[in-house]
């Protein structure tokens, strides 16, 4: 439904890109960068950008799994920098739950070690090596087996229980 409201056929491969804000440490100049190399990029943003292969579009926070289901890899591209390092992004966990395999590059370590580990995505140097290929080997990953993954590792339950036993070890200390 989705593809179709986006004007999408079923050669067309699209990578989703989604941030709450504008700000610069977004990064969302990378968008420009997939486009420009022929890509399809879905912008799920405030912040619009001018180009023929990127898809503006903000949505409603629970109109964001529709819109990531719609996808065929979803991309985290941040800068080299001390918080970047130790970051957990919102929108990885977001993408992974929705069965997105990632491409991102090795400057979070939370998404380097849960990549890694969970063989979900694929972690690349430069932008410039994303290509169709690349695309296409993202796309061969079973996304029910991404999600189910994810939700284990990032659902509600397991996230509470965390939560609950690092508080019942303060309490007991």
């Amino acid at each position: 439904k989705v593809r179709n409201e986006l004007n999408l056929n079923e050669k067309d491969t699209l990578i989703v890109f989604s941030s709450g804000g504008t700000a610069n440490w977004q990064n969302n100049e990378v968008l420009i960068k997939l486009a420009e190399n022929g890509l399809k990029v879905m912008n799920l943003s405030r912040k619009k950008l001018n180009h023929k292969n990127v898809i503006n579009k903000f949505v409603n926070y629970n109109e964001i799994p529709e819109y990531l289901n719609a996808a065929d890899a979803a991309i985290i591209w941040r800068e080299k920098s001390i918080v970047n390092k130790v970051a957990s992004p919102v929108k990885f966990s977001e993408y992974l739950c929705c069965g997105l395999p990632i491409i991102s590059n090795n400057n979070v370590n939370m998404i380097t070690a849960y990549l890694k580990q969970h063989d979900c995505g694929i972690l690349l140097e430069k932008l410039e090596d994303i290509n169709l290929g690349i695309l296409k080997e993202l796309n061969e990953k079973n996304r029910k087996n991404i999600s189910d993954d994810a939700i284990l590792y990032f659902g509600i339950d397991t996230i509470v229980n965390k939560y609950m036993q690092t508080y019942l070890s303060l309490a007991n200390s």
